[in-house]
This record gives C-alpha cells, structure tokens and sequence, in this order.
C-alpha cells in the first residue's frame, strides 16, 4: 500500500480497498458498541496509506464527530472540502458542526476565567494560558467569524443544488437567525432575521413536512414579535413531531406571550412529565411564580436540581482519570489514546453494552465540548464527601463547561425566589453553596449583588454588579438590575447608558424600555420618555415569562 512506484499502481489500488473495506466492516462493529474513539484511532492510522483519498478523510471526520472532537473534525471536513470543493455534503456537515458543536454554548458570549484566585493575577493568569493553548494547538476562529463561515458554506450548498435542497436553505436560515442575535445595530439584526424567515420559507415549500424548519420559522418570527404567525407555525410542528421537547418549550412561551398562563402551564406540566428537563423546569418555575407564588417556583428548582445531579453527576465521576488525559492533550479537545480504548470484548458477539457507556463514550447528550481546555471535577455540589471540592486546580474557562453553566441558572432561579420571600439568608446559603465551583465567575457576581440590594447594601450590590459586568458586559440580568440601582440612587445618565447598552442586546424585551422611560422622565425629557413607555407598553404585550433566547437549538 505504501509503495507509490508507478509499476505497482494496480496492486496499491487493490491493497488500499482491501484495507479500507476491512476498516469499514471494524466502524460498523465498533459504531453498534458505541467506541467512537477507536474508529477514530483506525481512520487516523489509515491517513498513512489514503494520500487525498477522499472517503477515508471523509469517514474519519464523521468519527470525530462521533467520538465529540469537533473541532479537529472541522479541521478535517475542511482539507476534504478541499479535496473535493463542489461536494454538497461536505458544505453542509462544516456548516452543521460550526452551528451544532462549535457553537453550541448556553450563553454566546462567554469566555470567562473560573478559580478561587485573587481577581488581577486570574486574569492574567488565564489570559496566558488561553495563548499557551492557541500557540499550542490550531488557532481557534471567533464566533462571529465561524458563524459567518458557516452563513458562507451553507450559500455554496445552496448554489451547487440543481433542484435546491431544502436541508441547505434550513441550515442558511439557522446561520442568519444565530448572527442575527450577535448583532446589535437594530436595523442589521431585523434585517438577518427577514432573510432567515424567507430561507426558512421556501424551505418548507420544497419540504412541507419538515417539523424543524417549520419550528425555526416559529422561533425567528417570536424574535420580531409575530406572535399569532409564530403560533401556527409551531402548532404545524408539533402536529408534525408532537414529542419535540423544542416544539413543547416554544409553544409555552408563545402562550405566555399570548398571557394565556394557565394554558401555558398546563402545556409545561405535561412537557415536564415527559420530558425531564432543565430548562423546561425553570420555565415551569417561572409560570408558578405567576400563578401560585415563589414557594412552588422553589420546590420545581429543587427538582430540577435532582435532575441535574442524577444525569451529570455519574458523568463527571466516572470521568476522571479521562478528564486528566484530555486536559492535556494535541488539539485541544482531543483525547489521549490511553482514555479512548474502552474495554470491548470484541470475541463476543451479543450486544454488549460498553462499561463506560455512562463515562468516555457518552458523548451524545450535548456535552460535547465540556473538556477544551481542562476540567475540575465538581461532583459534589450537592454532596459535600468529595474531597476535590477542597482542591481547586488551575485556571479554568467556565464557557466550555454547560453542566456548570445549568447548574448556576437553576441557583440563580433560587436565590431570586428566596430574596422575593425575604429568605435572604436562605439565599446567601445557596450562594456558599456554588462558591467554590466559579467564584469569580460573573453569575456569582449577579447573585451577591441582588443579596446585597435585597439587604439595602447598595454600594457593595452596585460593586457586584459592575464586577459581573467587567467579566461578561452582555448579562442582560446584570444590566437591568445596575439600572434599577442606578435610577434608585439617582444616577440617571449612567442608567440610561446601561438601559441603551441592553436594549442593544435583547431589543425585544420590555425592561430596559421601561427603564430608559423612567430615568428620561427624571432627567426632564417628557417627550422622549412617553414614547420610550410606549415601546415599552406595546412590546410587554407580547413578552414571554422567558426569554425565547433560552431555547438553542439547530437540528
């Protein structure tokens, strides 16, 4: 195989499909045991005899996928790009893995330092090792630019289909829809979500019974207001897929918008019992606290808690000496060879279950990118008996670490609820109970700073505040709160500064609206001020109980 000499062409081509037809019967054992990791291992091996063989390049990105290394899979699709530039399927996966696994964060704009450090020094500190790591390994794009990359692969697509592709128009409108929540000149952003409505349009006429093109043509006409047009189209969708828990989330919020509560409680219930999850539990927290009051919101958060410790819980502890190997590994988020060979009996021919199944191989429950750049095993939140809660280690990023991101969402929820009931030492508890996971991290921020105002300590609230926002200047918690403390103690302009600087962020919701309002009406701008309360009147009539940015999804 290895040899290129011109006389033995015919045999190498022979030797090489003998290969490769072995190592595609090994993926499709390996596959049904779920050993991603080892496909990956074969592919890469065989690089040495597939010189610009395009399959083999092809496949071994689709194990990376698998095995959750997806920034060297965009890597590969890309020199396969390359290889072959008019190829659709090649467009569409570069495209689905920047919009699916690259993106895929709770919050888009986090890449904030987490340890129990002094503040300055952190930074620094974190700073470096960001460059260690980016000299180190492949230099990694911004979002913004990924997103745009992705927006230009899905327009190749497009072009090359003869007839169109609905799948290409789909995943042209998602790129649009996501930029178009990074952008914060108004008529920009308005204008990429008009191009993903069309996009989305036309693709459901080439393909009338695709339930996640009509669900994303309901998503983006929620994020321009047109409710009544958002509610058919997520209706089509569930009459089409009524088991999507997507479908379920937005269907609630469209009926919260719609102040259709109890309705929309109803639906969050049975969505609930079906499907256990955390975001569908604070939503439903969020309807009780309207409906029956912070006590039940309280006893749903718990739950919700119980959910997160039952499914991460045995991850992150059967996780660790995979943990250690991939904080050190090439490429980022690739994992050492030694974590990735999972005991499989490969004599056996039943279907075994792997013994790790729970731990290094489960990687399709969308933590893909959980270990970029290192990890600190936190499985003891809820139990105190690990020791390694007392063991920090190095700087961290919080933004590649989702389970932690839930995690701080389900204690923000709480500490808000327990401060509406004037609990606020309960609240404070919950606060020293996650200060070891991220205390410098900014939600930690936010929550000492709503303590802090709740007990009339304004100064040190407006330091939390501005400390949340010197880490992450787009938490648009943070900006509605420092503008309520700011009209509170009578700095107008600067709180109509931090009332501007959310409206550019989510221009949708009513808050910083109402706000803006009310520090124009103290500074004396009447005029001004009635029509802001205006926008901010029309634009509460439509508004959710959440914000529909809190449903992220792709395909």
């Amino acid at each position: 195989v290895l040899d290129w000499q011109p006389e033995h062409e015919g045999q190498r081509e022979r030797s090489h499909q003998a290969a490769y037809n072995i190592l595609a019967l090994l993926s499709i054992f390996l596959s049904r045991k779920q050993a991603f990791h080892i496909i990956a291992d074969s592919y890469e091996q065989a690089l040495r005899f597939s010189f610009e063989h395009f399959q083999t390049w092809f496949n071994y990105g689709l194990s990376l996928i698998s095995s959750g290394q997806s920034f060297r899979a965009y890597l590969i699709f890309k020199e396969c790009l390359r290889m072959q530039p008019k190829n659709l399927q090649v467009c569409l996966q570069l495209a689905k893995i920047i919009l699916e696994y690259i993106y895929d964060f709770p919050s888009l704009f986090e890449t904030f330092p987490s340890s129990g450090e002094d503040g300055q020094p952190l930074l620094k500190q974190t700073l470096n090792q960001q460059q260690y790591y980016l000299n180190q390994h492949e230099q990694r794009p911004r979002f913004i630019d990924l997103i745009d990359e992705a927006i230009d692969y899905c327009q190749q697509a497009k072009d090359l289909d003869n007839p169109p592709f609905a799948r290409s128009l789909l995943l042209l409108a998602i790129a649009k829809s996501f930029k178009a929540r990074q952008t914060s000149i108004h008529h920009d952003r308005q204008a990429l979500f008009h191009s993903a409505i069309i996009d989305l349009r036309e693709s459901i006429e080439l393909d009338p019974y695709d339930s996640i093109a009509h669900f994303h043509l309901a998503h983006n006409l929620s994020f321009l207001n047109q409710t009544q047009e958002a509610l058919k189209s997520i209706e089509t969708c569930l009459l089409l897929s009524p088991d999507d828990k997507y479908a379920l989330h937005l269907y609630t919020l469209l009926l919260t918008a719609q102040k259709q509560m109890p309705e929309a409680y109803a639906q969050i219930y049975r969505a609930t019992n079906d499907y256990p999850d955390i975001n569908l539990l604070l939503t439903k927290a969020g309807i009780e606290e309207e409906l029956y009051g912070c006590e039940q919101s309280i006893i749903t958060c718990k739950e919700a808690l119980r959910i997160w410790k039952n499914e991460y819980q045995p991850i992150l502890t059967n996780n660790l000496p995979y943990l250690r190997d991939t904080s050190h590994s090439s490429g980022g988020n690739r994992p050492s060879s030694r974590s990735q060979n999972p005991s499989v009996n490969l004599e056996t021919d039943g279907e075994q279950i792997l013994s790790s199944q729970q731990g290094t191989l489960k990687v399709e429950d969308g933590i893909k990118n959980l270990f970029l750049f290192g990890f600190r095993p936190f499985a003891s939140l809820i139990n105190d008996d690990n020791p390694l809660r007392n063991n920090p280690s190095p700087t961290q990023f919080f933004s590649v670490q989702p389970i932690y991101f839930s995690l701080l969402q389900i204690f923000e929820h709480l500490v808000r609820y327990y401060i509406k009931l004037d609990k606020i030492d309960e609240s404070e508890r919950c606060v020293k109970e996650i200060s070891s996971l991220s205390p410098l991290c900014h939600q930690m921020f936010y929550m000492r700073g709503l303590i802090n105002d709740a007990r009339g300590q304004l100064k040190l609230a407006k330091l939390n505040y501005n400390d949340a926002l010197a880490i992450n200047p787009y938490h648009f918690p943070t900006l509605i709160q420092l503008t309520k403390l700011l009209i509170q103690i009578g700095n107008y302009s600067l709180a109509e500064k931090y009332a501007r600087d959310a409206i550019s962020i989510q221009p949708s919701n009513y808050q910083p609206w109402y706000l803006l309002s009310l520090s124009m009406e103290a500074r004396g701008e009447y005029e001004q001020s009635v029509d802001v309360g205006a926008t901010a009147v029309h634009l509460e009539e439509d508004s959710p109980i959440v914000s529909y940015h809190s449903i992220i999804r792709v395909l």
